[in-house]
């Protein structure tokens, strides 16, 4: 077979990934992988033919992204493993690669990421208590978030007492229940079925977001806002990124058992043991735990 160009192989991944059967691609993604295809992959190396990409190509590229200055090391490293699922996914009718490359990281020089370098910044207890003091409108975000460890798309899909097929907050279980998340104003499933949970509220929290709710109650949503404008008002309260709060939760709940922290957090298991162990899925657990875990911050 005549060898394509990297765009060419690009555009057949993208068309892959995206309607095959057994776990297709999701929007998110393919939105991820569109950008670092166009913003970088194809610019540089677009018009190579990928029988002909070499270690040094490879090599070159890595230094061109960062020259840049534009990507951290994480995300430099990102960008080239979507170029290598590219490249291997050019396969033979025996569904084997046609051109299998040895691109490791030690050969074309790609950066280390080093996770104490990393830019994971945690909200902090003064942080959330002076947000919830400010009173911009998203007060009722900023208590829900460190104290349940929602994805900033999962709490933006709640919805009051809503159906069992959607996520909600219910009040009267004092309880926020995953089982959708908004995207760029798309509601559609969560980032995997183990975000699929139930995760108990504080009295104080479940009680501040029953006062408040009556702010929104003409709206579909509990928090009728666009991810942009949420941190767009966390910016003005020189508050981190929404992510920091599920940090924040993820430190307060360090004292429960592994496999309750994976559940409520939307991780997956580890090993046999813990894909056995389905204490987590018993409420009664939950709340036990919940009861004895301080939530890390008041609520005036």
């Amino acid at each position: 077979m005549n060898s394509p160009t990297v765009a060419v192989a690009a555009e057949n991944f993208m068309q892959e990934i995206a309607g095959r059967n057994r776990r297709p691609a999701r929007a998110s993604t393919l939105k991820s992988y569109r950008s670092q295809l166009d913003r970088h992959i194809l610019p540089f190396l677009g018009s190579k033919n990928i029988a002909e990409l070499n270690v040094e190509d490879m090599r070159q590229f890595v230094n061109y992204l960062v020259e840049d200055g534009e990507l951290s090391p994480k995300s430099t490293v990102c960008v080239v493993t979507t170029l290598k699922s590219v490249v291997v996914s050019v396969r033979d009718e025996n569904g084997l690669p046609v051109y299998p490359k040895n691109f490791a990281a030690n050969l074309i020089d790609l950066p280390q990421v080093i996770f104490r370098e990393q830019n994971t910044p945690v909200v902090t207890r003064e942080q959330i208590e002076t947000a919830l003091e400010a009173r911009d409108g998203c007060q009722l975000l900023y208590a829900i978030l460190p104290s349940t460890g929602l994805r900033i798309s999962e709490a933006l899909a709640l919805r009051v007492n809503g159906p069992s097929d959607v996520s909600t907050w219910n009040s009267a279980d004092a309880c926020v229940v995953v089982r959708t998340q908004l995207l760029r104003g798309a509601e559609g499933p969560p980032k995997t079925e183990n975000c699929h949970r139930t995760i108990p509220l504080t009295l104080s929290v479940n009680q501040f977001l029953i006062d408040g709710a009556a702010l929104y109650k003409d709206s579909e949503f509990l928090f009728p806002f666009c991810e942009g404008t949420v941190r767009n008002r966390m910016d003005k309260l020189n508050l981190p990124p929404p992510h920091s709060a599920r940090r924040f939760f993820a430190a307060a709940i360090a004292a429960m058992p592994d496999a309750l922290q994976k559940y409520l957090m939307g991780h997956a298991a580890g090993g046999v043991h813990e894909r056995y162990n389905l204490s987590a899925q018993d409420p009664d657990v939950r709340w036990k735990w919940r009861n004895q875990i301080e939530q890390g911050f008041s609520i005036k």
